[in-house]
């Protein structure tokens, strides 16, 4: 249901986070489909090396002090968590009414997923601009490069037709990032966002070698396999092949194709893409790309 904020006042609700000495709930009314909805939020705050750290609940729906209906477990919700030094409130992306929150102006203001991905892409980027001095750290062996390129082959094969990037870019393992991820890493952040990144950065190169090397090996391995198969013979057409098909013709369920001999048969709109071969039409009804020369539909003709 669509979520009118009604009279939620961003600078009263800051004003209910940094006010500790109080323990008054913060109340207003929202409009949720279309009918007046009363809030309620309560706080709980701590001070976490000297930082105060508040932990606001939605209590709405509890009841209170109707004890017969009352379910704590129920009917608490957590919302989200607020930093005092930063002002930064980060909410839970599983909260129902965290629209609330998307449009602060006054304080800093992060879904807890939005920052885990902010900070995720500046690791990233900080690390790729080491990435010279971590070849260096970490020297490949060309065997695993070549035993990579084998593996490989289809997927890029793919890619290069499908016009999909082809990354060389070094990034963070995501099982061992997620591992990572809390609330102090947010709060670290937060503090000081350059020097957590710095340091983020250079305890991943010290602690990640194996990970790093195989990251490394598959850039290399992909960047070598993109050189070699755009000189692949007929990789153009097919490109060209894959373009018509899934822009001009997306709409499209059937396609004539004409042959090199001039004949012309109905297949599906599709192309199936193999490690070293290219088919228009589906599984069980295709044509070679090398031996079609142009498709066809609705009397227009696109040559190959």
């Amino acid at each position: 249901m669509q979520l009118d904020i009604g009279n939620f006042n961003e600078n009263d609700f800051l004003n209910f986070l940094k006010d500790i000495a109080s323990a008054k709930p913060y109340t207003f009314k929202v409009k949720l489909g279309g009918e007046d909805t009363f809030k309620k939020y309560t706080k709980t705050y701590e001070y976490y090396k000297k930082e105060l750290v508040v932990v606001v609940q939605d209590i709405s729906i509890i009841k209170f002090p109707d004890l017969s209906v009352m379910n704590l477990e129920r009917n608490i919700s957590p919302c989200g968590i607020f930093f005092g030094n930063s002002k930064t409130f980060i909410y839970e992306d599983k909260y129902k009414d965290n629209a609330l929150f998307t449009n602060i102006e006054s304080f800093q203001c992060f879904s807890r997923n939005g920052l885990t991905a902010k900070i995720k892409n500046e690791a990233d980027k900080e690390l790729s601009k080491r990435k010279k001095a971590i070849e260096a750290l970490y020297p490949l062996k060309e065997e695993d490069v070549e035993r990579r390129k084998v593996s490989l082959r289809s997927n890029i094969y793919r890619k290069i037709i499908r016009g999909e990037e082809i990354s060389g870019q070094l990034s963070f393992d995501q099982k061992k990032f997620k591992m990572a991820t809390s609330y102090e890493m947010y709060y670290s952040y937060l503090s000081n966002p350059k020097k957590y990144i710095d340091e983020f950065v250079e305890e991943y190169i010290k602690s990640s070698p194996i990970l790093l090397k195989s990251h490394l090996t598959i850039i290399r391995a992909q960047q070598e396999l993109e050189k070699l198969l755009n000189k692949e013979p007929g990789i153009d057409k097919s490109i060209k092949a894959f373009k018509i098909l899934k822009n001009e013709l997306k709409d499209v369920k059937q396609v004539a194709v004409i042959t090199m001999e001039d004949d012309t048969k109905l297949v599906p709109n599709d192309i199936e893409i193999y490690s070293n071969k290219v088919k228009v039409g589906s599984l069980f009804n295709n044509i070679p790309i090398e031996q079609i020369k142009a498709i066809t539909y609705k009397n227009k003709k696109y040559p190959l």
